[in-house]
């Protein structure tokens, strides 16, 4: 038997959607920014991921703004994020020989790449589960 019985859901208004889409990237930017400072990616190894994730909500939320009225474009953000990545990892690859890197940054394509790229589709996914 149960006492206590306690259903609730949050509904979003537009006004929560709209500050999640504006403070999305603000909060992405910063950290990034403070990342790089303080050389977070190699202090803290998961970062790299993380940052992922930040920037596949922040993707998202920028994407379903401009374009939030058509289903059909909305579903093609894994695709648009998915060539942006690509492009991404592929001047990562080239920074990585052009540039003595740290050894945290060195880039391997079938793994690291891979595997920033298939997190931000977790990004993604968390963002569009919100702004639903």
């Amino acid at each position: 038997m149960q006492i206590f019985q306690v259903k609730y859901k949050m509904k979003k208004t537009n006004k929560d959607k709209l500050n999640f889409v504006i403070i999305s990237p603000i909060i992405f930017l910063t950290i990034e920014l403070i990342a790089r400072m303080y050389n977070w990616y190699e202090v803290i190894p998961i970062y790299d991921l993380l940052s992922h994730i930040l920037f596949g909500v922040t993707f998202y939320s920028l994407y379903w703004y401009k374009f939030k009225r058509d289903k059909y474009v909305l579903n093609q953000a894994y695709t648009s994020y998915t060539i942006i990545a690509l492009l991404w990892e592929f001047l990562e690859i080239i920074g990585d020989t052009i540039f003595v890197n740290s050894s945290a940054l060195r880039d391997i394509f079938f793994f690291d790449g891979l595997t920033d790229i298939l997190i931000g589709f977790i990004g993604i996914y968390l963002a569009k589960k919100y702004l639903k």
